[in-house]
């Protein structure tokens, strides 16, 4: 639990949630565009998995079988180096923004209550929300995981891998959805708060 707090901390000061998003508008700028297009290479039509946002157990086997021997084994290569490092961009830009922002959106909804009291407590902000950004990291993880075994199992996919396979793609938007938005967000409604109170003080 210290070990986790102390991380929570680290990741809500300002130098870390700016290398943060410095690392992220990077990646975006200089990686994702060239990834996406060689990507878009030998990703048929109606096989994508990671970029869609929902599909059922059955349409897995589908979705597979319209990549060729080579667009597979290429999806399978791309999972293991570009897609780990992507989640580790976004998720380190998601998870440094939400401790950033909640941390300081807390820190001034009780700085009336803190004058004149050295009490700890009145600082602790909910760390825990930041289960939100990290559970869209971790399905990730397990999305690319499934589907990797997907595509070197095909054409024998058995049920509950496809079903792995269809969950993990549905429960990563449900979380990554929420995590983004909140990445923007919150910083953002920390500063314009931070503002008016410097406004109100004038």
């Amino acid at each position: 639990m210290k070990s986790s707090a102390k991380l929570s901390e680290l990741l809500a000061k300002w130098p870390v949630y700016l290398l943060a998003c410095l690392i992220f508008m990077a990646f975006a700028v200089l990686v994702l565009p060239a990834k996406s297009r060689e990507i878009a290479t030998y990703t048929p039509e109606g096989g994508q998995f990671d970029t869609a946002y929902l599909y059922t157990p059955a349409e897995v086997a589908e979705k597979a079988g319209r990549y060729t021997a080579e667009g597979r084994a290429a999806y399978i290569k791309d999972r293991w180096t570009f897609d780990l490092a992507f989640p580790a961009v976004y998720g380190f830009f998601m998870l440094s923004s939400w401790a950033f922002g909640l941390r300081g959106l807390f820190g001034l909804r009780r700085a009336r209550q803190a004058l004149g009291r050295q009490d700890d407590t009145l600082y602790r902000w909910p760390a825990w929300l930041l289960f939100i950004p990290l559970a869209g990291i971790v399905f990730d993880l397990a999305e690319n995981t499934a589907v990797t075994f997907v595509m070197l199992a095909w054409p024998d996919i058995s049920f509950p891998l496809a079903l792995a396979a269809s969950l993990g793609t549905g429960l990563k938007w449900l979380f990554v959805f929420p995590g983004f938005g909140g990445a923007v967000l919150l910083p953002l409604l920390y500063a314009l708060c931070s503002l008016a109170r410097r406004i109100a003080k004038v």
